[in-house]
């Protein structure tokens, strides 16, 4: 009796799992396309994914060699910002009285002394460049040229404003140069000053050393 029983066990056993591959591979077979798909869009995913990261490399890797190139070939604005140079600030830089000088031209920030946003709208062109000597940086200068005299007085004032509302800033109007002209003076030590000057059509925002400051107050004189 018990053998009999256990060949039944067994023959159960057996039968279970027969059914249970029948039904398993039922189920493959009608879920099975939709898996393929899952599957193919997934591997075409990765496939975009580990193009962009190879691409994204190259690109990165072509910067790094760029900026190695620049570093390596002497100082000189790039044909591409030619729109974005300044007769003006070319010419004059010349007769800033600091050794061994460099003028640089770079994209315009999206802040004034990476520190405030000013309206563009009444911007008809703005340069920015980076002064240096000896490879150290001294200076940055911004101009920003309107189309006539009331627009860059606006600015002028916009700028006042908007700096006088920092709680971190004091404003010291001297206008001492150009037709009006204020410093703005952090409430912190710095070794930096920070003039606005305007005169006719152009303003400059101007970032100095403090130990140039002479030499800056005589060359603001030509400037404006």
């Amino acid at each position: 009796m018990q053998k009999i029983t256990i060949i039944a066990i067994l023959l159960s056993a057996i039968v279970l799992t027969i059914a249970a591959e029948l039904v398993s591979q039922d189920y493959i077979q009608k879920v099975r396309p939709e898996i393929e798909d899952q599957v193919e869009a997934n591997v075409l995913k990765l496939g975009s994914f580990t193009d962009y990261i190879q691409q994204k490399e190259l690109i990165e890797n072509a910067e790094e060699a760029q900026e190695i190139i620049d570093e390596a070939a002497p100082e000189q604005p790039s044909d591409s910002n030619e729109a974005l140079e300044s007769v003006r600030l070319n010419t004059l830089i010349l007769e800033l009285d600091i050794p061994r000088l460099q003028l640089r031209f770079q994209e315009i920030p999206e802040r004034l002394f990476d520190s405030f946003q000013i309206s563009k709208d009444l911007v008809n062109k703005e340069v920015y460049a980076i002064v240096s000597s000896d490879q150290q940086t001294i200076a940055s200068i911004q101009e920003i040229v309107t189309d006539d005299e009331k627009k860059s007085q606006q600015i002028f004032e916009e700028i006042k404003a908007i700096s006088s509302s920092v709680p971190s800033f004091s404003i010291n109007q001297t206008n001492e140069f150009g037709d009006r002209s204020f410093y703005i003076n952090p409430n912190q030590d710095s070794d930096s000053a920070f003039l606005i000057n305007q005169k006719g059509t152009l303003i400059y925002a101007v970032a100095y050393q403090k130990q140039y400051h002479d030499q800056f107050k005589d060359w603001f004189e030509l400037l404006l």
